[in-house]
């Protein structure tokens, strides 16, 4: 009898310490295009409906601005900034996500700061997006409690 109450304690806590580990992966999707004076990313925020563009501009060209090519809202940012995030007014085709914004670009002399080249900010987060939410967490933890206060009652009743 002790052998079934410590395999099944024992498989208890392997399921419930495997319910903390395991989150679903992100549905944020990526996307980078070159394009003659930079690269632009394009990144698709499922849980906010965002896209967040930001541009990595090339030695010798100057950041212009944004064009929009659909119906957006621009939640932060504005077409002149390095980082813009917008928001699609219709559902969003992850294929054709390089598509929502073009950058537009100048070509500098090379007399011209290097400072006017810089992109805008980077974002600066450091943390990840949460993944899942892990509420079987907390039950499987009660039953695992469950069943040591179980054992321990027919220990000291013996």
């Amino acid at each position: 009898m002790k052998k079934i109450v410590s395999a099944i304690l024992a498989l208890l806590l392997v399921s419930s310490i495997s319910v903390c580990v395991f989150a679903l992966p992100s549905k944020q999707a990526t996307v980078k295009k070159e394009h003659t004076g930079g690269t632009a990313t394009y990144t698709y925020d499922p849980t906010k409906g965002d896209i967040t563009v930001t541009i990595d501009m090339k030695k010798g060209y100057k950041f212009k601005g944004w064009t929009i090519n659909s119906d957006y809202e621009i939640v932060s940012g504005d077409i002149s900034s390095g980082k813009i995030v917008i928001r699609p007014k219709k559902g969003v085709d992850i294929k054709h996500l390089a598509k929502v914004a073009t950058p537009k670009f100048e070509k500098i002399d090379s007399n011209e700061s290097e400072e006017t080249t810089k992109s805008g900010d980077n974002g600066g987060s450091s943390t990840s997006p949460k993944t899942s939410d892990n509420g079987m967490a907390i039950p499987m933890l009660a039953l695992l409690a469950l069943c040591g206060v179980a054992v321990s009652t027919k220990k000291l009743s013996k």
